[in-house]
């Protein structure tokens, strides 16, 4: 028998009642950085609180299956306003499209889609659209979509730049140029050099970050954020790199921490801070989430000569698989010898806009089978989109 709970999420305290036993559910699903009660409810704080959230818990025979967390918003398509309910994925590298119980995905993705239509009346919905998910986790989604005939759209979002290692090292950077690779140790010798300073990694990862010293390394790093590129790009007060978003961070550091994944380096030349990377480690993969060099040191590409370092340090450690995720910078092409596409998916839910979607979709479906693309504001879930 299938057990469906419903909940809307519109204030602080609906979302701390539902933390216990969300965070009692992770625990019995694959690990997932981003699909966790502690990200996804951080997101909510940071880019939507006044936005309604939708929590869907679907379980059978007295066990949890699937919980889903998505949140209103307004899409326009042929001058048309439709509701929707999409995935909060701010800053997200790529998730699972939902937490779904490990081992039991494909009965899971049946007992969720067999339930839309109660998600659909409580939300008075027309359309689900999910950004940024993980192809392999989103397979048992779309043939559950398929089964129950729930027209559907499934198509690329972006693409990750990921470096994949084999147990040698030295067949990773045999696929580089010997020039680039000396230019990186000339850079780093230079910086030792001019700042009078031996470059050194200050390293917390995993158990480490219980060392007294990671409150002060992790406050270097964030004000080598304040320094960095990215805000200098946002005009020196930008919200997407302000003080909020570090708070921001800061709460999912501590849900990472407490599980043992967090991985955060700063590069010093003697005690001077040059550079850093926050990362987080899940079974052999490393996922890049930030990093920040002082930009009045540019000339000497810290970030690079950091991460060559930190490559063979977390080498050492296990690390075989490190994922930069999808913004299509020169510096992560350069590292990475692979790539995989994330993916964007989208059903129909209720009325008649729903309905005409659904008909747009056989209507434009070309002859292999792919939907034209349509225009998307990508990284916004504030605020309306287009697509």
């Amino acid at each position: 028998m299938i057990a469906t709970r419903i909940t809307p999420l519109r204030s602080e305290s609906d979302w701390q009642d539902c933390r216990e036993r969300l965070q009692a559910f992770e625990k019995l699903c694959a690990p997932d950085c981003f699909m966790s009660w502690a990200y996804q409810h951080a997101v909510w704080k940071l880019v939507a609180p006044e936005k309604t959230c939708w929590l869907m818990e679907v379980g059978a025979h007295g066990e949890p299956l699937a919980t889903a967390l998505w949140a209103e918003a307004t899409t326009t398509r042929w001058l048309t306003n439709f509701r929707i309910l999409r995935s909060l994925d701010y800053n997200v590298m790529q998730m699972a499209p939902m937490m779904l119980r490990a081992g039991r995905e494909r009965e899971a993705c049946h007992a969720l889609v067999d339930a839309l239509p109660k998600l659909a009346n409580a939300s008075q919905t027309n359309l689900v659209r999910l950004y940024k998910i993980n192809a392999e986790s989103a397979q048992p989604l779309i043939e559950a979509l398929k089964t129950h005939d729930v027209p559907h759209q499934v198509r690329p979002f972006n693409r990750s730049h990921r470096i994949l290692l084999t147990d040698d090292l030295n067949e990773y950077f045999a696929q580089k140029s010997k020039k680039s690779v000396r230019n990186i140790r000339r850079l780093g010798k230079n910086l030792e050099k001019d700042l009078g300073g031996e470059l050194n990694l200050q390293r917390h990862r995993g158990a480490f970050c219980e060392r007294p010293d990671f409150e002060t390394d992790l406050q270097k790093f964030e004000d080598l954020r304040c320094r960095s590129w990215q805000l200098s790009q946002s005009g020196g007060n930008g919200h997407v790199h302000g003080k909020d978003v570090m708070a921001f961070y800061r709460e999912a550091c501590e849900d990472w921490k407490q599980k043992g994944w967090l991985d955060l380096i700063v590069m010093q030349a003697g005690e001077t801070p040059v550079a850093g990377q926050l990362n987080v480690i899940i079974d052999q993969t490393q996922w890049v989430v930030l990093t920040a060099y002082d930009q009045k040191l540019a000339r000497y590409s810290p970030g690079r000569v950091m991460f060559y370092r930190q490559l063979f340090d977390s080498f050492v450690m296990g690390d075989r698989l490190v994922d930069f995720g999808g913004e299509n910078e020169d510096w992560k092409q350069y590292w990475s010898n692979d790539t995989q596409d994330t993916l964007q998916i989208s059903w129909a839910m209720r009325g008649l806009k729903s309905a005409v979607w659904s008909l747009a979709q056989k209507l434009l479906r070309s002859g292999d089978g792919k939907m034209p693309l349509p225009i998307v504001n990508r990284n916004s879930i504030k605020g309306n989109e287009t697509g």
